[in-house]
């Protein structure tokens, strides 16, 4: 029996309508969708954005055809979705693939919310495994001085002065008071909690309290 965090196809014709999905990808169409009854004849707004940026991005100079995109499930999981495009204007598909977020993944939004580049959340991730100069620059491919530049902006840009202290605001401002809150870290990579067999996150909690 496929579980519900298998990775699911798509595949989303011209208009927007569904024309075919794994039996993976249906259980996740449910989970994505808005609060309220699953309607099958509608896409969940967060599929319908990623397949309408690749379009747009197919139209673009850029010609690439392809998105990425996070999303929150119902019940608190985060996936992350993959959109291409495939064929020309009758035969144009959008083929959208979801699969369950990894950890640094979900790190990776907090970091975002910073203002942080790809290449300063990826030297971020190496200071967390306690990587230091010369072993960080070795793996990103890039000098020991660059590496040095690359923290004095993440630095600025997180109000912090060292590595020790970006360690320290990352885990108290956004780990340690989830946790003594109850929550657990999840599969996922963020932060759960178990009601009647049941993993649900926060924005889950209020929802479930009301149906009480």
């Amino acid at each position: 029996m496929e579980s519900l965090r298998d990775h699911a196809l798509v595949v989303i014709g011209p208009s927007n309508r569904v024309e075919s999905t794994t039996p993976a990808a249906e259980r996740w169409l449910e989970e994505l969708a808005e609060l309220g009854p699953p309607d099958p004849a509608r896409l969940p707004h967060t599929v319908q954005a990623i397949a309408n940026e690749a379009r747009r991005l197919a139209k673009s100079e850029e010609n690439s055809g392809q998105s990425q995109s996070r999303a929150r499930t119902r019940h608190g999981e985060w996936v992350t979705l993959h959109a291409s495009i495939v064929g020309e204007g009758a035969d144009q598909r959008v083929i959208v693939f979801i699969e369950p977020s990894g950890p640094w993944e979900v790190a990776s939004l907090i970091l975002r919310a910073y203002g942080l580049t790809r290449r300063e959340g990826e030297l971020v991730r190496l200071v967390l495994h306690g990587f230091d100069t010369e072993q960080a620059a070795d793996i990103l491919n890039i000098s020991p001085y660059t590496v040095q530049d690359h923290l004095k902006s993440i630095f600025a840009k997180i109000g912090v002065g060292s590595r020790k202290e970006l360690v320290a605001r990352l885990f108290f401002t956004h780990y340690l008071p989830r946790i003594q809150s109850g929550l657990f870290l999840g599969p996922d990579g963020w932060f759960v909690e178990r009601n009647d067999q049941l993993v649900v996150g926060p924005e889950s909690r209020a929802r479930l309290g009301s149906q009480r």
